[in-house]
């Protein structure tokens, strides 16, 4: 990690589809900092998030 950072961003993607429907990506960055200092990052799916575009 690039420690001329105090905090890490984390985002990720989420795949869904119909049974027999085409799969869909939904791209999700997590409102929350995390500290570097904190080696571990637990996401519970509680966290608020809003949708990004890639």
């Amino acid at each position: 990690m690039d420690s001329a950072y105090d905090y890490i961003t984390v985002y990720y993607s989420r795949y869904t589809a119909e049974a027999g429907e085409n799969m869909e990506t939904e791209y999700i960055k997590i409102d929350k900092k995390y500290s570097r200092q904190n080696a571990k990052i637990v996401i519970t799916g509680f966290e608020p998030t809003e949708p990004i575009t890639v």
